[in-house]
């Protein structure tokens, strides 16, 4: 399921990551998967629900830069604090900005899924147009 949603890749690196766990029941499966969703959608977050063992913060900000409290939705932003200097078209962060946001199912088989697709992106805090991301 996972490889039909990922697009194909033209060009460039990539990173294309899934994970799956298998629960011992639907109820939990169902809890799991709610609570993983929401995770992945809490840019803010991240940090703390790794325990702090990533080394780079991630901010979610609106389609104008400006950082946001709330889950990620298309076309917002992530600005990306990696603990080394940033590019000087970021304003010393790097940028990438949320294409789509797909939530998936398969009735048949009983499966839900989710993604976020992710495109690396220009400052959208100045006028450079230049893209702003280390990959």
């Amino acid at each position: 399921m996972a490889k039909e949603i990922i697009p194909r890749q033209k060009d460039g690196g990539k990173s294309d990551n899934t994970y799956s766990l298998t629960c011992f029941n639907k109820h939990e499966a169902i809890n799991f998967f709610r609570k993983s969703a929401n995770n992945l959608l809490d840019v803010n977050n991240w940090k703390n629900i790794c325990n702090g063992i990533i080394l780079a913060d991630f901010k979610l900000c609106d389609e104008l830069g400006k950082n946001v409290n709330r889950l990620a939705q298309r076309n917002d932003f992530f600005k990306i604090d990696i603990p080394v200097p940033g590019p000087v078209d970021g304003d010393g962060y790097d940028w990438v900005r949320i294409e789509s946001i797909s939530p998936e199912g398969d009735k048949i088989n009983d499966t839900d899924l989710i993604s976020i697709s992710l495109r690396p992106a220009s400052c959208p805090l100045n006028d450079k147009q230049l893209i702003a991301f280390f990959y």
